[in-house]
């Protein structure tokens, strides 16, 4: 319980949601790049974008995350 939680406000939410669907019809954009523009086009702060970036990461959503777990 130590990691800062920030609460899923609507904001953060279409955000998460927009970024998501962006990847599926784009796979071959940059998770960086997306996250970016979802700031921006959010209005996300930067304890927001952390957030993202962290929910996207440990999604398994971005490549090497999970290959040492399937063994």
């Amino acid at each position: 319980m130590g990691m800062h939680t920030v609460p899923m406000t609507e904001p953060i939410r279409r955000a998460v949601a927009w970024v998501d669907e962006t990847l599926r019809d784009y796979p071959e954009r940059q998770l960086s790049t997306v996250l970016a523009e979802a700031g921006m086009r959010f209005n996300l702060g930067p304890s927001d974008g952390r957030f993202l970036e962290r929910f996207f990461r440990s999604d398994g959503s971005s490549e090497s995350t999970r290959e040492s777990e399937s063994s």
